[in-house]
């Protein structure tokens, strides 16, 4: 307990943030519910969203908790914007190649949640995401890596952890989905290569900005070309 008042003490700025976050992500949850359950239903199945999201959060921040105790959460300085802006322009051409796929074997027409619904659907899918793929999974598989390899450092073992955590969402995705051999290739080592620049960012800048390349690739994937697949798929 002392450790968790010492921790929170010394973060309160971020931990502050983080809670907004979670407050934030639950009453959009509950919205977006309230009016058609069936928008987590493809994602959950019978699960209710705000049990998801409430247990996630609860459990993710834990994982942050231990992780930031460890040494491996990263945090801002006014000196490195300029190194993070160059990692969110890597999601660019991430999104690009993504686009590209879909234009030549087209995804399924109903994908993405339409505006302005996805305003408030993304913003939870995305903390969700980072909570089952990233932070919690990190916080167990590091610790273990850390009990088993005593003889290697622990920067080589936060590494390989993070090559480690960076294959299970895309893994899941391919699992989830059914697309010609050459485009289910491509998706998933795109998305190993996202979810990797983002673990690399958990690792210099924290979860907070993390999550927010996140809803970067989603502007552009889900909100953006979400609208704009279903002119062109219709017109063309």
């Amino acid at each position: 307990m002392n450790l968790l008042k010492t921790s929170f003490n010394s973060n309160k700025s971020s931990y502050k943030i983080l809670f907004v976050l979670w407050g934030c992500v639950l009453f959009a949850t509950m919205v977006l519910w309230r009016q058609d359950g069936m928008y987590f239903q493809r994602f959950l199945g019978s699960t209710h969203p705000l049990l998801a999201m409430g247990l996630s959060g609860l459990i993710g921040f834990l994982g942050l908790f231990l992780l930031e105790n460890k040494g491996v959460l990263g945090s801002y300085k006014s000196g490195n914007v300029k190194e993070l802006f160059r990692f969110f322009l890597i999601v660019v051409p991430l999104v690009s190649i993504a686009i590209v796929i879909d234009l030549k074997i087209v995804f399924p027409m109903d994908m993405n949640i339409l505006f302005p619904k996805s305003l408030l659907f993304y913003p939870a899918m995305a903390f969700l995401v980072e909570m089952l793929f990233h932070s919690i999974p990190l916080a167990l598989v590091f610790p273990i890596l850390l009990s088993i390899f005593k003889t290697i450092s622990t920067q080589k073992l936060l590494w390989i952890a993070l090559l480690i955590i960076a294959i299970f969402e895309p893994t899941y995705q391919i699992y989830m989905d059914t697309y010609p051999n050459w485009a289910m290739a491509i998706v998933w080592i795109n998305l190993f290569l996202f979810n990797l620049l983002q673990l690399m960012v958990l690792k210099r800048y924290g979860f907070i900005f993390m999550y927010a390349m996140r809803l970067f690739y989603y502007l552009i994937w889900h909100i953006c070309w979400g609208e704009l697949r279903l002119v062109l798929l219709n017109h063309f």
